[in-house]
């Protein structure tokens, strides 16, 4: 029997990278899942990677900065499974630029992603959990950056930063209804949502340099992380952002320095 045995998770950003990565462990564990994401196509070829599930995979196209649609797919997560124990706020977005030259609309659009659709997943999700009053488990993506400042990302910073104080007052409110709420820092990790920088050797080398442990991180690493997270061995664990990120929040990197 696996950590999550019948348990009921849904994860956003899950047609790729980390959040998929996410979803196969889980499923391994044996939670039942439901895939969110705004990308169709990504999500219908991450859900064929379960066609042997049995039911227990589930997709559900969603734009999670849009309030009215998480609540849609949280309806959805009970309609298929009878419940809800676990939430992943995953959904990402990086554009990076210096402050001078960012446009209000990326600004906007960065935060939309990054965290105003964690604030309304822990609310639709936190409402589902204190009706079912089973307690549960939220986990938002944050990340490094959240605590190292770093030059031509500022959204996305400061939004990761803002997920963090956020993950921290709803475990103050929501710890009385048994539900849990953490952050996942992760560092540098090689996932699709990277490529393009991974192809500059002189990044890749950068990251690999200031990162202590001298070595990028894998999808794996986020995921061992959130199962953690999601099962009953962090039952005494809310508020906390765990870093998952080989020591790479200790250090500061101005990217700008390099062309990036």
């Amino acid at each position: 029997m696996g950590e999550l045995q019948d348990q009921v998770a849904a994860i956003t950003g899950a047609a790729s990278g980390i959040d998929l990565e996410i979803a196969r462990l889980f499923y391994q564990e044996g939670a039942q899942v439901l895939l969110v994401d705004r990308n169709a196509e990504a999500l219908k070829k991450a859900e064929s990677e379960f066609h042997d599930s049995g039911g227990r995979v589930c997709s559900c196209v969603s734009d999670v900065t849009k309030s009215n649609m998480v609540d849609s797919f949280m309806e959805e997560a009970v309609r298929r499974f009878g419940k809800l124990d676990i939430l992943v706020n995953g959904a990402g977005l990086q554009h990076r630029s210096p402050i001078v030259n960012f446009t209000d609309q990326d600004w906007h659009k960065i935060l939309d992603v990054l965290l105003h659709s964690v604030f309304y997943g822990i609310r639709a999700a936190a409402r589902q959990m204190i009706k079912q009053q089973t307690g549960g488990k939220i986990i938002t993506l944050s990340s490094a950056a959240s605590v190292v400042p770093c030059g031509t990302t500022a959204p996305y910073c400061t939004a990761k930063a803002a997920v963090n104080m956020l993950t921290k007052v709803a475990a103050v409110e929501l710890g009385k209804h048994k539900i849990r709420v953490n952050a996942i820092a992760p560092g540098e990790i090689e996932t699709p949502f990277i490529q393009h920088w991974l192809a500059r050797p002189m990044w890749k080398e950068l990251v690999v340099r200031e990162t202590p442990l001298r070595r990028m991180g894998k999808t794996t690493d986020v995921a061992e992380a959130a199962l953690f997270l999601a099962s009953d061995r962090s039952d005494w664990v809310s508020g906390h952002v765990l870093f998952v990120d080989g020591g790479q929040g200790l250090r500061g990197v101005d990217y700008e320095e390099f062309g990036i």
